[in-house]
């Protein structure tokens, strides 16, 4: 992904010349899926563009759940899911992965045998709908800001005003969110 007017380029980290980097601003996560060095690589340009096709988050979301697999191995059995009419929607870049990490570090880390995260990724008529679904454990919750939540409110208020929402909440020892954004032309 190219950010035009953001400077970019690959360098050395440290002292260590096969540990590198390629910068493209905006998140950079480990890169454990390919051989070799680890590489550190720039995931997407969040602030070049307003909308995304929402394959480029579903892309990224894969890459962060593979990462954890790493991390948590069997604990963390992750289920991604999109219509096909889903693919071509436009959505505010990085809009998912706060949601996935949350599922992640307030469900399945607290869980000793760990559980499923479920990305289920759809349109309903004129919206495009994610629902993301986790066990999780009322009685060892890590404590959280909520930052993650408020910011992707705060940011879909911010391009959709009322016609889009998030809603969150636990049923029995499951949490569920559920986002919906109003379909755009791109």
């Amino acid at each position: 992904m190219v950010c035009s007017g953001i400077p970019r380029g690959t360098a050395a980290v440290g002292r260590n010349p096969g540990f590198t980097a390629t910068v493209e601003p905006y998140a950079l996560h480990m890169d454990l899926t390919r051989p070799g060095p680890m590489l550190l690589t720039a995931t997407a340009c969040a602030g070049s563009e307003r909308l995304v096709p929402l394959e480029v988050e579903v892309a990224l979301v894969r890459r962060y759940l593979a990462i954890e697999q790493v991390r948590f191995g069997d604990r963390l059995r992750p289920s991604v899911s999109v219509a096909p009419d889903a693919r071509d929607a436009q959505v505010p870049p990085l809009i998912l992965q706060p949601l996935i990490e949350n599922a992640v570090r307030h469900g399945i880390a607290t869980l000793i045998e760990g559980g499923d995260v479920t990305v289920d990724l759809r349109t309903e008529g004129d919206r495009t709908v994610a629902v993301i679904d986790n066990p999780f454990d009322p009685d060892g919750r890590r404590p959280g800001t909520g930052i993650g939540l408020t910011n992707v409110r705060a940011r879909l208020t911010a391009l959709y005003g009322p016609r889009a929402s998030l809603a969150a909440g636990a049923s029995g020892e499951r949490y569920r969110v559920r986002v919906e954004i109003p379909m755009e032309a791109a």
